[in-house]
C-alpha cells in the first residue's frame, strides 16, 4: 500500500488538476442525467410531495434506486456527457491517463519555465460553473454589515472523495472572500459562511451548479443580514465523520433511513388534528430535537422537548425510551432540519420497523 500512497503523492499540480476535473465532469454528466428523469408536478400530479424519477420504463422512488440504475445501465451515455463537458472547457491536458513526460534535463531554464506556465494555465478549471472565475468582479466589501448576507446550508448525500469536495469549497469561498465554516463529510456538506451579498449570492450559484448539489433549490440556502465579521476566526474548512455530531458512525446510521419528509401544511394539519383529537394522543407524539435552551424560549403545544443540551445526547434519550415511541407515529421538529433526518434515522433503527417516524423541517424553519 505504501507505493501507491507514494504515487498518488507525487502526481504534480497539473496531473492532479486534471484528475479531479474529469472526476468532477463525470459527477456533472451523472447528475444532469439522472434530473433529466425526474418527474415534476405538471408531469404527473401524484408526485407533488414526493421525488418520483421515471427511465426505460420503470417508475423510482429514491435517488439510490434511480442513481443506481442510471450507474448500471446508462454508463456510456455519462462517459459520453463527460466527454462534452471537458470539450466546453477547451483544457487540452485533461484527458492524462498517466505522468506526464519529464522535461529535457539540457532545455535552458527559461523554456522549462515557459512551459509550466502555459501547463497550469491550461490545467485551471476556471470555465467551470461550481468553481467561477471572479478575478474581475466587484464582489464589494466582505465586511458590510449593512449590505452583507450570510447563508447556511446542508445536504445529505453520498460523497466519494469527500477531501476533493473539502479542497473546492476552500479554494471557492478563499475566492469569494466569505468567512465561516463549511463541514465535509462522506454523507454530505453542512455550512454557514457570510460575505458581501454579492459574493454570497455567487456562492449558492455555484454550490447548485456542483453535481453533487445540482438537485438543490434556492429555498434550500437560508438567508440572513450579516458579514464576514460575524465569524472572527475566519473560514474553517474540514472533513469530518459527521455532518452533525451526534456520536454514532454513519456506516451504522446512515442519512437514507431518516423519516419522511412534511411540508409546512401538512405538518400544521397533523398538529391541529393532535390537539383537537384525544385519540391521536396516544398514537403520536411531536418531539422538539433542539437543545434545551433552544426548546425554553418556545416549542409547539404538546410536543415533548428532551432535557438534552446537545445533539450527541440524542442517541442517549432514544436508547432510554425505546418503548415509549414503540407504534407510534413520531413528529419531529429542529432548526434547519439536519437533526431531525439523522436523529429520525436513529430513532427508526432502534423501534421496530412498522413504527412511523417523519420530519418537519420546513415547518421549523419558518416558526423561528
Amino acid at each position: 500500500m505504501a507505493p501507491v500512497t507514494e504515487a498518488k503523492q507525487g502526481l504534480n499540480p497539473r496531473a492532479q488538476r486534471a484528475r479531479v476535473l474529469r472526476q468532477l465532469a463525470k459527477k456533472q454528466a451523472f447528475g444532469q442525467l439522472v434530473r433529466s428523469c425526474e418527474l415534476h408536478p405538471d408531469d404527473s400530479q401524484q408526485f407533488q410531495c414526493t421525488k418520483k424519477w421515471k427511465c426505460c420504463g420503470e417508475m423510482f422512488d429514491n435517488t439510490a434506486d434511480i442513481c443506481k440504475h442510471v450507474s448500471r445501465l446508462h454508463r456510456d451515455k455519462v462517459e459520453e456527457e463527460a466527454a462534452k463537458v471537458i470539450s466546453s472547457l477547451q483544457i487540452s491536458d485533461v484527458k492524462i491517463t498517466k505522468l506526464p513526460r519529464i522535461l529535457n534535463s539540457e532545455e535552458p531554464n527559461n523554456s522549462r519555465k515557459e512551459k509550466s506556465v502555459a501547463v497550469n494555465k491550461s490545467s485551471e478549471p476556471e470555465g467551470v460553473s461550481w468553481l467561477p472565475d471572479v478575478s474581475n468582479m466587484d464582489l464589494g466589501d466582505p465586511n458590510d454589515e449593512r449590505g452583507g448576507l450570510v447563508t447556511l446550508f446542508y445536504k445529505y448525500c453520498e460523497v466519494d472523495r469527500p477531501k476533493e469536495l473539502e479542497v473546492w469549497q476552500r479554494d471557492l469561498c478563499t475566492r469569494l472572500k466569505l468567512t465561516g465554516k463549511v463541514r465535509v463529510s462522506a454523507e454530505g456538506i453542512n455550512a454557514t459562511v457570510g460575505g458581501s451579498s454579492q459574493a454570497v449570492h455567487i456562492y449558492i450559484q455555484a454550490v447548485r451548479a456542483h453535481p453533487l448539489f445540482c438537485h438543490m433549490t434556492a429555498e434550500e440556502f437560508k438567508l440572513s443580514p450579516g458579514s464576514a465579521r460575524h465569524f472572527p476566526g475566519g473560514l474553517k474548512v474540514g472533513v469530518y465523520q459527521e455532518l452533525v455530531p451526534m456520536g454514532v458512525d454513519s456506516s451504522c446510521v446512515s442519512f437514507r433511513e431518516a423519516g419522511v419528509h412534511l411540508s409546512v401544511d401538512d405538518f400544521h394539519e397533523m398538529l391541529e388534528q393532535y390537539l383537537q383529537t384525544e385519540d391521536d394522543k396516544d398514537s403520536t407524539v411531536f418531539v422538539d430535537c433542539r437543545n434545551f435552551y433552544e426548546s425554553r424560549i418556545g416549542h409547539f403545544l404538546g410536543a415533548i422537548a428532551p432535557d438534552i443540551r446537545k445533539f450527541s445526547y440524542w442517541p442517549e434519550y432514544v436508547d432510554k425510551n425505546t418503548q415509549f415511541f414503540q407504534d407510534k407515529t413520531v413528529v419531529m421538529f429542529c432548526t434547519g432540519g439536519i437533526r431531525c433526518e439523522k436523529g429520525s434515522a436513529y430513532l427508526k433503527s432502534k423501534v421496530r420497523a412498522d413504527s412511523e417516524s417523519r420530519s418537519s423541517k420546513d415547518w421549523a424553519a419558518v416558526w423561528l
